[in-house]
């Protein structure tokens, strides 16, 4: 998925994950899930809630769940099949994307134990990405780390902005672009689980020294591990420990034909009309507030949530809960 229609891959450079981690004060459960896809939309959305809340019942924790968008993965959209009237959309990948992504909240779930958290921030990407419309960028990147008792690092969240393009339409295997190298080094480095939670990438925002090669795209990810292991190095302690929740279903107006005619041939597996349905979430972990933004936002938008939210020390959830 991802520029051209009919890409078909030849094999698998690096493997695609779904990670959760579950965050609980007592009260409240949210489970944070990203995955390495272009975007769920919506109804897949829906469906992991379905499969977590079928397993756990009443005890199911609330669900977010956001996509890393890179362009080298499987079509969970439909619009990249053969041609605009077939659905790229394989229906045995996209039944186990659901069950895989269900399990790992499960799992995350069933193995809580107490943490104390920390919120470190500092900015990347000066020279290698830049919102290519020329218009506002937000080079930040947040990251919020659980230690266990004895200190070690049982999971990160690091939020950043940049679309991960480095092997989009030149290069024929699966991969998760810079997100990869990010994890690989993440992984090395802290040890627990490390989520990558993508940003406002919306007008567009681009790595500028794009070559197809993975070892550029793997480089990026280290240099990004960096920043966000720079950013812990001056964390400070959460003080807050409550976490909040909330959500809103809307209904968009529709102004893309297209969208519309894609969703009548079922090339879109979705209900679009003049409307379309989708869910904001708002919540917080301590005093770290997070905003789902559902698509490609521009810079611009994420810049204003952090304002309303009051901090710059905030979260936005780029293809969060959906890709439209």
């Amino acid at each position: 998925a991802g520029d051209k229609q009919n890409r078909r891959f030849t094999g698998v450079q690096d493997s695609l994950y779904a990670k959760a981690v579950v965050v609980s004060d007592g009260q409240t459960e949210v489970a944070v899930l990203t995955g390495d896809c272009i975007g769920l939309l919506y109804p897949t959305v829906e469906a992991i809630r379905q499969e977590v809340q079928k397993q756990l019942g009443s005890t199911a924790p609330k669900v977010v769940v956001t996509s890393t968008h890179t362009h080298s993965g499987p079509d969970v959209v439909g619009m990249w099949g053969s041609d605009l009237l077939h659905s790229g959309i394989d229906t045995s990948y996209m039944q186990r994307l659901v069950s895989v992504a269900a399990q790992q909240i499960i799992r995350a779930a069933s193995s809580k134990q107490p943490t104390t958290a920390r919120i470190g921030q500092t900015t990347e990407g000066e020279g290698w990405m830049a919102n290519i419309c020329e218009e506002e960028l937000d080079r930040s990147v947040t990251v919020l780390q659980f230690l266990d008792e004895s200190g070690a690092s049982v999971a990160t969240l690091t939020n950043f902005a940049c679309h991960p393009t480095y092997l989009d339409a030149v290069f024929d295997k699966v991969s998760a672009d810079y997100v990869a190298g990010f994890y690989l080094k993440m992984d090395q480095q802290l040890g627990g689980v490390n989520l990558f939670l993508q940003g406002a990438i919306g007008g567009w925002v681009q790595p500028l020294d794009k070559d197809g090669r993975p070892a550029t795209a793997y480089a990026r990810g280290d240099l990004l591990a960096s920043a966000a292991q720079r950013a812990l190095g001056e964390s400070d302690s959460l003080r807050e420990s409550r976490v909040h929740f909330s959500a809103s279903k809307i209904e968009f107006a529709v102004a893309n034909d297209g969208w519309r005619q894609l969703a009548a041939l079922g090339t879109i597996r979705r209900e679009i009309t003049e409307t379309v349905r989708t869910e904001l979430v708002w919540f917080s972990i301590g005093e770290i507030p997070f905003i789902s933004h559902p698509g490609e936002t521009a810079p611009y938008y994420s810049l204003r949530s952090k304002e309303l939210m009051g901090t710059q020390r905030a979260f936005v959830l780029g293809l969060g809960m959906d890709a439209l």
